[in-house]
């Protein structure tokens, strides 16, 4: 029994070890990797993130940060995600540190979509804040996205335990829940 519980604090060690910190400007801090499957990669609008246990990371844009939510964006997600919520995060919600990491990662890639996304990220790099009416953070623009978050994915969030998946759909990890989950600090 004494092994069991060694070997599973192991696991649990390597895995934290393997995820990557993000850092996004609001402060939230959150460990896992990048999502890429066939149908969903990163591109030059940003990234999606997979949180440490397995789940797509939806971010909770609050109204403290730097830029506002992607209210009324409308993109493609990982499977079992609706699309009117979107789970890309874009570039300029990160901090510089996890900015030059993700660089760093991309500009080795020779692709045409990889260069893209490094040219996207130097970019975010270089912002100095909102540009246009729409990137300005406010309290309401933030009400507004989380509005649609709970009303879109309420049950699925609220039940996803109880609700017959797909092996393919991934569970969701809601940002404004933060202390709910162990991966995401504040």
């Amino acid at each position: 029994m004494r092994y069991k519980i060694v070997i599973a604090l192991l696991i649990i060690l390597a895995h934290s070890l393997l995820a990557e910190k993000f850092e996004l400007k609001d402060g939230t801090v959150v460990y896992g990797s990048v999502y890429a499957d066939t149908l969903h990669q990163p591109n030059k609008d940003g990234i999606t993130i997979l949180t440490q246990d397995d789940r797509i990371y939806l971010h909770h844009y609050p109204s403290h940060g730097t830029y506002a939510p992607p209210v009324g964006y409308a993109a493609k997600n990982p499977y079992g995600v609706p699309n009117c919520v979107p789970t890309r995060i874009s570039f300029m919600h990160f901090e510089n540190k996890t900015l030059a990491r993700l660089h760093n990662a991309y500009s080795k890639v020779n692709s045409p979509e990889a260069k893209s996304i490094s040219k996207a990220i130097v970019s975010a790099y270089h912002k100095k804040g909102p540009e246009w009416p729409r990137e300005v953070p406010s309290k309401e623009k933030t009400e507004t996205y989380q509005r649609i978050v709970d009303n879109h994915l309420g049950l699925l969030l609220k039940h996803q335990s109880k609700i017959k998946r797909n092996a393919s759909m991934k569970k969701i990890a809601w940002g404004k829940d933060l202390f709910e989950y162990r991966y995401i600090k504040k």
